[in-house]
């Protein structure tokens, strides 16, 4: 006889369990254990749940990876090595809260310990992904975005050094490979919100990494490649008073390699892993915001707004989105500066190390002022900006376009903006009314308070959209 166990989750103590505060699929399956829905498992279940804990990110990685192509058959040899019990466990926790049968989870059947699983025929895309969001929940004000005094797209009159594009049309293009293409290395610090003085503000407790290997110099030329193509410089760029030369808003169809590299799981998941929160790029028009200045090989041409000391690149600012990856592309052997710099709300501002090419910083930009400070002794400084916000709609999402308005095409800006915040909206409502019928069958009192308090932030969201979407004239 199989001898079973009552458990409720063994490996988390009870204050952890109430002390969660982030939407995850595992709250539905705690509750069920709370009311004895489902009072027993075996201790079979019991050790794959321990060895879920243990691999929650490797597990992630591997089901993020198969929702390219919507079933787990493309990850192969990946799940070698994978426990198959875990893993398992993981589809079965992610499967109650999407609608997806227990049926549809057992086709993830072991076939050997080195082949991992059949192909399955769930849609990925449906399996939402639990990466535990370090949100924070406490009632702050997020602090206002100062854009640029450009107001609509301009395009700039400076033309780009011939030899910088010559150069980058040289290479010969090819598919984002992570195996050939990502060199990421764990950045060896990671400054907390705490440690700036901002503890209880924005979605993740860590503010800012060093600069961190993200991609392989191979990477570097073919992005350099797309930047400086005929279509990209014709069409996508921009000029403000902030910065002098940008190239944005490429899209798929201009920039298909840097557009998968900052789409491809594996990308995505070591940028949350640094962010300390489930992240995705946050529109197709922010995948790749790159800012250019160039000189005489001692100083950069053009410095917009400095500060009294002639050190600032940029103005003091807060992003428009909750976090960005900032990566440098360009060769910065005898360049000294660029740092970034962070103020803290008592005035003192630290320093976080300057990026060597093929290496990146994520920043929690949009609660955190930072400014870049100039660099000397490089003949460029090319670095690209990808913006990401939270994965799970549970999280808030104060993004405003403040910083971009002025400086994007606003058919694509607004119709992208609105696609994905009516998309967190509409799943929200979907995840509340799943929470109300849920408590109807279990017979419990309606909560007034807590609905109210949904409702009010609905509206506030909504409210928030009808502040950005706005007619911009001359």
């Amino acid at each position: 006889m199989e001898r079973r166990c009552r458990t409720t989750f063994p490996f988390y103590t009870a204050e952890e369990i109430d002390g969660w505060n982030w939407y995850s699929p595992y709250r539905d399956v705690l509750d069920i254990f709370r009311r004895d829905a489902i009072g027993t498992i075996t201790d079979e279940t019991s050790a794959s749940m321990r060895r879920l804990r243990a691999n929650h990110s490797k597990y992630n990685n591997l089901i993020g990876k198969a929702e390219c192509s919507h079933n787990l058959s493309n990850v192969g040899d990946d799940l070698c090595g994978v426990d198959p019990a875990g893993l398992k466990w993981y589809i079965y926790l992610t499967s109650i809260t999407q609608d997806i049968t227990i049926l549809q989870s057992s086709k993830l059947e072991q076939t050997s310990k080195s082949a991992g699983f059949k192909p399955s025929s769930i849609p990925c895309a449906l399996l939402y992904r639990t990466m535990a969001p370090a949100a924070i929940d406490v009632p702050t004000t997020p602090p206002r975005v100062v854009g640029p005094a450009t107001k609509k797209a301009t395009r700039p009159t400076n033309q780009l050094p011939q030899s910088m594009i010559d150069e980058a049309r040289m290479v010969r293009k090819e598919a984002f490979n992570p195996k050939i293409h990502l060199d990421y290395e764990p950045p060896k610090r990671i400054y907390t919100m705490k440690e700036i003085g901002l503890e209880g503000h924005g979605i993740s407790p860590n503010a800012a990494s060093e600069p961190f290997s993200l991609f392989t110099e191979e990477a570097i030329m073919q992005m350099r490649a797309e930047i400086f193509s005929d279509e990209a410089l014709k069409g996508c760029q921009y000029t403000s008073t902030f910065i002098k030369n940008m190239v944005r808003g490429m899209g798929p169809a201009l920039a298909p390699f840097i557009y998968d590299a900052w789409n491809h799981p594996e990308v995505v998941a070591k940028i949350s892993e640094v962010a300390g929160v489930d992240l995705i790029p946050s529109i197709d028009f922010e995948i790749g915001n790159v800012n250019i200045s160039f000189g005489d090989g001692t100083t950069t041409t053009w410095n917009p707004t400095m500060d009294g000391d002639g050190t600032s690149a940029v103005a003091w600012h807060y992003d428009s989105f909750p976090f960005v990856c900032v990566t440098m592309l360009s060769d910065c052997t005898g360049m000294v500066g660029g740092e970034t710099a962070l103020r803290r709300p008592d005035g003192y501002i630290m320093k976080v190390r300057g990026p060597a090419m093929g290496t990146a910083v994520v920043l929690q930009g949009r609660y955190i002022e930072h400014q870049a400070l100039k660099a000397l002794g490089g003949r460029e400084r090319i670095s690209m900006v990808t913006s990401f916000r939270p994965r799970s709609p549970m999280i808030k999402d104060e993004t405003v376009l403040t910083g971009v308005r002025g400086i994007s095409e606003l058919n694509a800006l607004y119709s992208q903006y609105t696609d994905y915040r009516l998309e967190l909206l509409e799943e929200r409502l979907r995840v509340m009314l799943k929470e109300e019928r849920r408590r109807q069958l279990a017979n419990r009192p309606f909560d007034i308070p807590k609905i109210r308090r949904f409702l009010i932030e609905q509206k506030e969201f909504l409210d928030s959209m009808l502040e950005e979407l706005i007619e911009v004239r001359d």
